[in-house]
């Protein structure tokens, strides 16, 4: 923002600032901290909404498929280390002082909250503001909009974890994104294609047992119809030599 304006004007900004900031550490905390749904407590697995094969969704309407996916979705990303990664850069992105403007959110007012359950959000004082504002609204705006401001920090924490000018970030290379132009190789897109690889093999495997051990059988089976033919030709043989 530009230091030019009336201070209530700039209250509101930085106020609208933190607002959005607040969204998006909600947010993040909700996801890292969302337990699954139908968990069993035994085992730590989520066994009642798991994925849904092609079997059981030709028995499913498409409201019931998309009610069982969201409760299978929940909690996927408790305890997420990338999630996070992204919160404590985060963190740190707004609540390092900024060398350039010897200025510090706490310094005009702006801190984290008290309670401890907040995850991290950020909490105005405004009236520590906006006479931070009427003092030095320069050194103010210096602070958001430096080079090493806060700003250009939370700028350099989307670029990293989501990426800029042609680059993936983190939460790219881990999860993909819709739309991908060329092979997705994401981490979990690779996870999967192994998965698939590993079932295929798994598949030939069993086909491949399957097809051994029935072949055991058929011989066993052939072996025992010529063994019973002859045990009953030795029979009538005894019998007829008994008589």
């Amino acid at each position: 923002f530009s230091s030019s304006g009336n201070v209530d004007d700039l209250v509101d900004k930085i106020s609208a600032f933190v607002d959005e900031y607040n969204k998006l550490i909600d947010k993040a905390n909700q996801y890292t901290s969302e337990m699954p749904y139908g968990l069993d407590a035994e085992n730590g697995t989520n066994t009642k909404y798991g994925p849904l094969t092609d079997a059981q969704k030709e028995d499913m309407t498409d409201d019931e498929i998309e009610k069982w996916n969201e409760k299978a979705k929940q909690g996927l990303l408790q305890n997420d280390g990338t999630l996070n990664s992204i919160l404590s850069d985060l963190r740190e992105a707004v609540l390092e002082p900024v060398q350039s403007a010897g200025l510090s959110l706490s310094a005009i007012g702006i801190s984290t909250t008290s309670d401890v359950l907040s995850g991290g959000k950020l909490a105005v004082d405004k009236t520590a503001l906006e006479s931070a504002l009427q003092s030095d609204p320069d050194r103010v705006a210096e602070l958001f909009t430096n080079t090493d401001g806060v700003s250009g920090r939370i700028k350099q924490v989307i670029e990293k974890n989501i990426g800029a000018f042609g680059n993936s970030g983190a939460l790219i290379e881990v999860a993909g994104k819709d739309n991908m132009t060329g092979a997705d190789n994401s981490l979990l897109s690779r996870q999967i294609s192994d998965y698939e690889s590993n079932v295929k093999k798994l598949q030939t495997q069993l086909q491949t047992e399957k097809s051994h051990w029935l072949a055991k059988f058929t011989t066993m089976e052939t072996k025992l119809s010529a063994l019973t033919s002859q045990y009953d030709y030795l029979s009538s043989v005894l019998s007829g030599s008994g008589s």
